[in-house]
C-alpha cells in the first residue's frame, strides 16, 4: 500500500527535470559544437570527453562516500547536492562559452567539473527513493515518477 503523498512524489521527481534539461545538450550537442563551431578535431573531442568521463571512476565513489558523510553530519544529503548544482551551472556556462584560444583545455577542465557537479547531485538523489520509504510499492512509484519527469525534461 502506497504511503507517500502525491506532493512528496512530485517534489522528489521534480529534480529529475532540470538534470535532463542540462543532460540533453551536454551529450547530444556539445561534441558537435566543439567539433564544428569551436574547431577541435572530432577525434580529439571524443578523446577529451572519454578522459573526462573516465574521471567518474574516481569521483563517483568519493561523492558516494561524501554523500553518506553529509547525511551523518547534516542529517541530509542536500548540502552536497546544492554545492554540486553550483558547480554544474558554472561548468555548463563555461562549456558553452569557451575561450577559443584554449578550447581543448576548456573542454577537458569543464567537462570534468560538470561530471563532478552531476555526480554530486545525482548520486545522493538516486539514493533518496530507497531512503524515503522502505515499501517496495513506494520505491516503484518514486522511481517511475522520477523517470517520467526525466522524459519530460528531455522533451
Amino acid at each position: 500500500m502506497q504511503t507517500l503523498s502525491k506532493k512528496s512524489i512530485i517534489y522528489y521527481s521534480l529534480i529529475a527535470m532540470p538534470l535532463a534539461i542540462v543532460g540533453l545538450p551536454l551529450y547530444i550537442y556539445l561534441p558537435t559544437y566543439y567539433a564544428t563551431v569551436v574547431g577541435i578535431n572530432v577525434a580529439t573531442v571524443g578523446l577529451i570527453l572519454f578522459l573526462a568521463r573516465l574521471s567518474d571512476v574516481i569521483t563517483d565513489p568519493f561523492f558516494g562516500y561524501l554523500s553518506d558523510k553529509s547525511l551523518e553530519l547534516f542529517n541530509s544529503r542536500k548540502p552536497i547536492m546544492i554545492i554540486g548544482s553550483f558547480i554544474l551551472i558554472y561548468s555548463f556556462y563555461s562549456l558553452i562559452n569557451p575561450n577559443y584560444s584554449y578550447a581543448q583545455i576548456y573542454l577537458l577542465t569543464y567537462s570534468v567539473l560538470i561530471y563532478i557537479g552531476w555526480s554530486m547531485i545525482n548520486i545522493p538523489y538516486l539514493t533518496w527513493s530507497a531512503e524515503i520509504s522502505k515499501e517496495y510499492e513506494d520505491k516503484t512509484v518514486l522511481n517511475s515518477s522520477r523517470e517520467l519527469f526525466t522524459i519530460l525534461g528531455v522533451l
